[in-house]
């Protein structure tokens, strides 16, 4: 049985903008891995800013795993068991891994362990209590505080339908009909708390998304396990799935919608790419009350390597 952790503790600093970056030969397209801080400017909205954080490409990364452990994902489980060992297999000695089921709260499956000690010889911890419910929007806020409190490099990945069991609804019109849908993520203040915690941790989330509108199962109007399929089960979809591309956006994370095991193994094996040949940079915000979506621009002193940023904008509340 899997060790259930302490429900959702948070802890909230001044934030520190962060990007990952990653330097290639424009002709040969290998990573460029030997770069030092003083190689790297970095720039909001076109003013320079002083780089506060600085990781290498050889220094550990701190990746935290999110597993859904509630029934509407069960059937995906075969298929992520595999992607993790071929995930795993790409990382290098130094990384180290936790993972973590979720539902109605957390439960650890394994605490850090570095990549050459990790065994995945786990079981999904489906007789947990937690399972039963979830509460996707603490889920990402507990995530984002244990991550935050790592230092180096670090990265979290869900795995998930993103469904939170209770967000809020409103009544609403169409075409003269009464129908009662999810309200948008701007109105959802639980939903937004989550996203601040997620922007503040430092981290970059990636989210596996399951069970969207782009890779249906079968759903009821809340998106519980049903045949029915209505146009208020796909709006509602719609609405899970925008909530989880906001915060891997600005996370400078990505998001993709796979439909079996070889998708899940391209990802995994792309972030674990990323993740061993990226350099992290961050800097303080110059006003970091305000709620406006900056630039980012790295650059680096040889104007003949090609930059790839992890995000190019970010907003902090």
């Amino acid at each position: 049985m899997a060790a259930q952790d302490p429900q959702f503790n948070l802890q909230v600093d001044v934030p520190i903008v962060s990007v990952n970056v990653q330097v290639q030969d424009p002709v040969t397209g290998h990573p460029i891995t030997t770069l030092k801080k003083e190689d790297f400017t970095i720039f909001e909205d076109g003013k320079l800013q002083d780089i506060r954080n600085f990781s290498p490409a050889d220094e550990p990364y701190n990746i935290l795993v999110m597993f859904d452990c509630t029934g509407s994902i069960k059937n995906q489980w075969s298929f992520l068991r595999t992607a993790m060992d071929r995930f795993s297999e790409g990382l290098r000695p130094q990384d180290r891994i936790g993972i973590v089921a979720f539902g109605a709260g957390t439960a650890t499956v394994r605490d850090w362990t570095r990549r050459n000690d990790l065994r995945m010889d786990f079981e999904v911890p489906t007789n947990n209590p937690i399972c039963d419910d979830t509460d996707f929007y603490r889920a990402m806020s507990w995530a984002a505080g244990k991550i935050r409190g790592i230092d180096g490099r670090k990265g979290v990945i869900v795995f998930s339908d993103g469904v939170h069991e209770h967000i809020p609804q409103r009544r609403v019109s169409v075409g003269g009909i009464s129908l009662t849908r999810f309200i948008d993520p701007a109105d959802d203040e639980m939903f937004q708390e989550s996203l601040r915690n997620v922007r503040e941790s430092e981290a970059i989330f990636y989210f596996v998304a399951v069970n969207t509108d782009l890779n249906p199962a079968s759903v009821n109007d809340l998106l519980h396990p049903s045949t029915i399929y209505s146009a208020t089960a796909i709006f509602n979809l719609q609405q899970v799935r925008l909530r989880m591309e906001m915060l891997a956006r600005d996370s400078g994370g990505q998001i993709v919608y796979p439909r079996g095991v070889a998708d899940y193994a391209a990802l995994f094996e792309r972030i674990g790419a990323e993740l061993g040949s990226s350099y992290s940079l961050g800097y303080a915000p110059p006003d970091p009350s305000d709620m406006l979506r900056h630039r980012i621009e790295v650059r680096v002193k040889d104007k003949g390597f090609k930059v790839s940023q992890s995000r190019d904008t970010y907003r902090i509340q």
